[in-house]
């Protein structure tokens, strides 16, 4: 997935932010402002740069439909910006909002349990059934216990005859095992014991020595992967293994949170799923050249300029960037630092399946064609 968007700077002076006042719920007060501002959701979602759906599902307090909470805290304090609502305000109101949601949960899981109770009372205590001559009455409960006692005996008969038919059967299976075995060994008893002279058994056991000898001077050929290699030239190129003991990057955490919220908007701090890999790159400083591979799919290549953005994720990706001091990358949500300082990068994710592949990644050949390592390795390696 790749999107490519720029900011729009959209600000309020602090004489204009409006209290929450009586809202009973955050999804009330941001729908009331807005709609006093004369603003539709799709307004919102274009100075927030929040998803549209997120937005709605915050107005109608759908809070279980949204990600993890400190990203909801992000959305309610970009849309209290936009519409003017004092912060503070603004998250006391949704913290409120939370505990009500969950009260309501709670009180609905409640009433629910009673109504079952109150449905099972009603059942037991419904009116008792009478005989044609006025005899006896027989309540509905004494009759689920005879019936229940019943049931019990059944099963219990059933229980006993099935293990008695398991045991016959079996009994009967050993016994036929046993007839088939006495009739084999009798037929082994009945064949002619050969006596091999000592002679020969004297040079079955030098043969075995002999081969033994021949067997340790000969040298078998190992047949070493390509990939096992630590160098290999093909037609002028030179590829070469990554090194498993050094780490293509380190985790920064030199950069303030204010910084980092304004590196990595909200909306691209998604939700991490085992086994797929998000990288974010962000164009910061200048403009860098990117070619990279996601999974199966096919080579792509561009020009990121300055004040662009790219979103990859996949579960395997190969990543090839030129002037890296221009662009910072965030991998899952995290800052990273390469530690290779080179201008020009060859990235593997995630890092345990680096040991896959020789870089460069990719081959870029006269015609304008880009082709990946593993692919030109393969077709091109005698």
């Amino acid at each position: 997935m790749i999107e490519e968007l720029n900011d729009i700077p959209f600000t309020i002076n602090e004489s204009q932010q409006i209290i929450a006042g009586n809202a009973v719920s955050i999804g009330e007060l941001l729908r009331t402002k807005r709609e006093e501002k004369g603003l539709n959701l799709k307004n919102m979602a274009f100075q927030t740069k929040i998803h549209i759906g997120l937005l709605e599902h915050l107005e109608n307090n759908e809070l279980a439909k949204l990600p993890n909470k400190i990203y909801v805290r992000g959305f309610v304090t970009s849309s209290a910006k936009i519409l003017g609502i004092n912060r503070g305000e603004a998250l006391d109101l949704l913290e409120a909002t939370y505990n009500l949601n969950n009260k309501t949960t709670k009180s609905e899981n409640q009433e629910i349990k009673i109504e079952s109770v109150r449905n099972s009372l009603t059942l037991i205590t419904s009116t008792p059934l009478e005989t044609k001559n006025n005899g006896p009455v027989f309540s509905v409960v004494l009759l689920a216990k005879v019936a229940k006692v019943i049931a019990g005996i059944l099963i219990v008969a059933a229980i006993v005859s099935y293990a008695k038919y398991s045991v016959d059967r079996t009994a009967n299976n050993r016994l036929k095992q046993g007839k088939a075995l006495i009739a084999k060994l009798q037929e082994i008893e009945s064949i002619p014991k050969v006596v091999i002279p000592k002679e020969v058994v004297a040079n079955i056991a030098e043969t075995k020595v002999i081969l033994k000898s021949v067997e340790a001077v000969l040298v078998k050929p190992k047949l070493t992967k390509i990939n096992e290699k630590s160098e290999i030239t093909i037609k002028d190129v030179n590829f070469k293994s990554f090194t498993k003991t050094i780490k293509q990057f380190t985790v920064d955490n030199s950069v303030t949170d204010d910084k980092l919220d304004e590196i990595l908007p909200a909306r691209y701090k998604v939700s991490l799923n085992k086994g797929i890999d998000n990288i974010f790159i962000n164009a910061v400083d200048g403009d860098s050249w990117i070619t990279y591979k996601v999974d199966d799919k096919e080579i792509k290549k561009y020009v990121l300029r300055q004040g662009r953005r790219v979103f990859i994720s996949g579960e395997n990706i190969r990543l090839f960037l030129k002037n890296t001091s221009a662009v910072k990358i965030f991998y899952n949500n995290k800052l990273i630092s390469l530690n290779d300082k080179s201008s020009i990068k060859n990235l593997v994710f995630p890092e345990e399946v680096k040991t896959k592949y020789m870089y460069p990644l990719f081959v870029f050949q006269k015609d304008g064609t880009v082709i990946a390592s593993d692919e030109y390795i393969k077709t091109n390696h005698n």
